[in-house]
């Protein structure tokens, strides 16, 4: 029984004459599985579900119900797996399976399996896919909201406070705070549709 997020490197024993060295703190590397089981209700089956993985370190491959439905090799990326028509009513149960054994392969210390939370979802077919934010400028904070919604509105928000909203394109957030280290300030922009709303929290800086 394990909790996520989890880095099943830790479960292993050390050793200094490890090839990996230091850079992944002397430990080996394997291949490690997880399993879960979850609950679908009738209700839900025909609208879309999926499961969203922030990171799995690396090698990833997706089973429902015994069956290979998604393979995710790259260890840094998050990915969304539909499994709409893979899901039954009642108990369903998904595996991950994840392989690092090939050490080393990265300069730092990686970790190794599901490093990062896991989400289940379940919104309407039509749903808000897609929603990309673009800094244009900064003086004055202009950004650009992209999805694949043509019809939906836009709300920027600052510590829950709507600053200005309008539909998708640019739009400019008055007296914007900027983001930097030292004061990491977050806006989150909130797109709705008459079915669906998603929200995608960003900062506005310049780098040269």
């Amino acid at each position: 029984m394990v909790h996520l997020p989890h880095d099943a490197m830790l479960e292993e024993s050390r050793n200094e004459s490890c090839h990996n060295g230091k850079n992944t703190g002397f430990f080996q590397g394997g291949s490690y599985s997880y399993e879960k089981m979850f609950l679908i209700d009738e209700l839900d089956l025909g609208k879309y579900i999926a499961l969203q993985f922030e990171g799995v370190y690396q090698h990833a491959a997706v089973f429902i119900n015994g069956k290979e439905i998604a393979y995710h090799a790259y260890g840094y990326t998050e990915f969304t797996v539909d499994i709409s028509e893979e899901v039954q009513p009642g108990e369903n149960t998904v595996s991950v399976s994840v392989d690092n054994h090939l050490e080393p392969n990265s300069r730092w210390y990686t970790g190794s399996g599901i490093y990062r939370p896991v989400y289940l979802l379940i919104k309407e077919r039509e749903h808000i896919k897609d929603l990309k934010i673009i800094t244009k400028s900064y003086v004055p904070a202009v950004i650009e909201v992209q999805a694949d919604a043509p019809d939906a509105t836009v709300e920027i928000l600052y510590n829950g406070r709507p600053v200005t909203s309008g539909g998708l394109g640019e739009l400019q957030i008055p007296d914007a705070k900027l983001w930097s280290a030292e004061t990491p300030n977050l806006y989150t922009c909130l797109v709705r549709t008459e079915k669906d709303e998603l929200r995608q929290v960003f900062g506005i800086r310049k780098i040269e």
